[in-house]
């Protein structure tokens, strides 16, 4: 599991290097929704990163699904 100081300096990076479309997640719901949001945006073309911050109570299935879809 990374620390919050990796997760943090990722995100950190992505957004000071460019631009991008940037979400929270606190829950089960809002991250699927989340993910929909993010195959959206990337359906219509973007070349902005795309960054969702996620809380410490998603279940693993969930995290599980953030890190088969990587380029978040």
């Amino acid at each position: 599991m990374l620390s919050v100081y990796d997760i943090v300096h990722s995100v950190f990076v992505k957004i000071m290097s460019s631009e991008a479309f940037v979400t929270l997640a606190t829950t089960d719901g809002y991250a699927l929704g989340a993910l929909v949001l993010a195959e959206s945006i990337r359906q219509v073309g973007t070349t902005r990163n795309l960054v969702v911050l996620i809380s410490n109570h998603l279940s693993d299935f969930i995290r599980l699904l953030f890190k088969l879809y990587r380029n978040i």
